[in-house]
């Protein structure tokens, strides 16, 4: 089944994997979700085997389902879903939970970055309108920026890219629930200073921008 960006789903098994297994599922999982660098030991919550046994207990323990999100180790979300039987899914609840034990529905995890706080959600925020007037002035093809750790920002380098760099900013921030790159532009002139317009990653057809999360599993 094909996860939001950015997102992994876990199935609750029929069967509770032994410890062994079980932490290598959930490392790989918060090595692949967490913000911080791919590989580094906090995105793997320092190797701590009682974090993840503590997580796996929740995740796939004989205790009920858990209806609301929380975040155990390096920053990953963890939201209980209910599959419906077309194969999509919903957040579980109480009704929902029902639902899935009379029509023997799948239960399982969505698993996703942790919302940043404020101070993070300003340091996620990046002005390049500078990276994208060199590539302009150099005719390269795009401008790539790194996002949070996660996502490839891919600027390209089109007429409608360099329309926009006449008197405005390009910024990049953070967007939505699942701290998702969002690319819009703000104009320099003092009173639309406040302004700010999200910028299509397509216009007639042409990519303008794009964003791949390039965080191997």
């Amino acid at each position: 089944m094909q996860s939001p960006p950015g997102t992994a789903i876990i199935l609750a098994p029929a069967h509770v994997p032994d410890r062994r297994l079980s932490r290598a599922i959930l490392y790989r999982v918060l090595r692949q979700i967490s913000p911080f660098p791919w590989g580094s030991i906090a995105s793997q919550c320092h190797r701590n085997h009682a974090t993840i046994d503590r997580l796996a207990a929740v995740l796939w323990g004989a205790t009920p389902v858990p209806l609301q999100s929380f975040t155990s180790a390096a920053l990953v979300l963890w939201t209980p879903i209910v599959f419906r039987s077309n194969g999509s899914y919903r957040r579980a609840t109480p009704a929902a939970l029902v639902a899935a034990a009379a029509n023997g529905f799948r239960i399982g995890w969505l698993a996703c970055r942790a919302p940043p706080d404020a101070s993070t959600a300003a340091s996620l925020t990046k002005d390049i309108t500078d990276q994208v007037a060199e590539a302009l002035q150099n005719e390269k093809e795009s401008t790539n920026v790194l996002f949070d750790c996660r996502f490839s920002v891919e600027v390209f380098s089109s007429a409608r890219t360099k329309q926009l760099l006449a008197g405005n900013r390009l910024i990049i921030s953070p967007e939505g629930r699942l701290t998702l790159p969002r690319l819009h532009w703000r104009s320099d002139i003092d009173h639309l200073a406040n302004s700010s317009d999200t910028l299509p990653q397509e216009v007639d057809g042409l990519p303008v921008w794009q964003y791949t999360f390039i965080r191997p599993l």
